[in-house]
């Protein structure tokens, strides 16, 4: 009896520890699964699901991209023939709240931080001798210069960047400057950075 209690006892120790390396896979296991559900759930909160709230600077302007010429003065010291809103395209600088617009219209909304990163998307500007650079983060907001940091950058001119801000579309409108070559994308971040942030969207539709 003495001797069978044994073999029970040493046969009980040997399933106790075949079932302890199971039990930390488990445990590990839902740790893991645990880490990463909250993980996805912050990420899920801080990621934009609809487009920013940034009014267009140039909202109820009559913008003429005609070639400015001499005109009689009326009485007002107006060009004749010109109304009160109506501005020329060369006497418009391009400020940073143009881009921060632009940007939200062509859906630059849905960039996001990657998964488990501090990094915002960044946007580099490069528009005639003027350079901005736009951060994405619970808003857009466009300052003057150009980020070591960016992921992308786009490279235009003022009047296809205030034609596109004009129209009801403005992504087709950027679109087309793209098609057109007027409007150039250069990539500067690497694949896997672009795709975590969620520009591949982007890309895409102005493709």
């Amino acid at each position: 009896m003495q001797h069978r209690g044994c073999k029970l006892e040493y046969i009980n120790a040997i399933i106790k520890k075949a079932t302890r390396p199971k039990r930390m896979l488990l445990v590990f296991s839902i740790v893991t699964i645990l880490i990463i559900s909250i993980g996805v759930t912050s990420y899920l909160l801080v990621t934009s699901t609809h487009k920013f709230e940034i009014a267009n600077p140039l909202e109820g302007l009559l913008i003429n991209f005609q070639e400015k010429a001499t005109s009689p003065q009326n009485p007002s010291g107006e060009p004749a023939g010109s109304v009160n809103n109506e501005v020329h395209i060369d006497d418009i600088k391009v400020t940073p709240e143009f881009l921060s617009y632009l940007l939200n219209e062509i859906g630059a909304w849905q960039l996001h931080k990657a998964p488990f990163s501090s990094e915002n998307p960044i946007i580099n500007f490069q528009i005639g001798d003027e350079t901005f650079y736009s951060v994405v983060d619970q808003t857009i907001e466009t300052n003057h210069g150009l980020s070591d940091n960016a992921d992308i950058q786009f490279n235009t001119n003022k009047q296809d960047t205030i034609k596109a801000m004009l129209s009801e579309t403005p992504g087709e409108v950027f679109k087309q400057s793209i098609q057109s070559g007027n409007t150039q994308i250069d990539l500067i971040a690497g694949d896997a950075k672009l795709f975590s942030k969620g520009y591949l969207k982007l890309y895409n539709s102005l493709k």
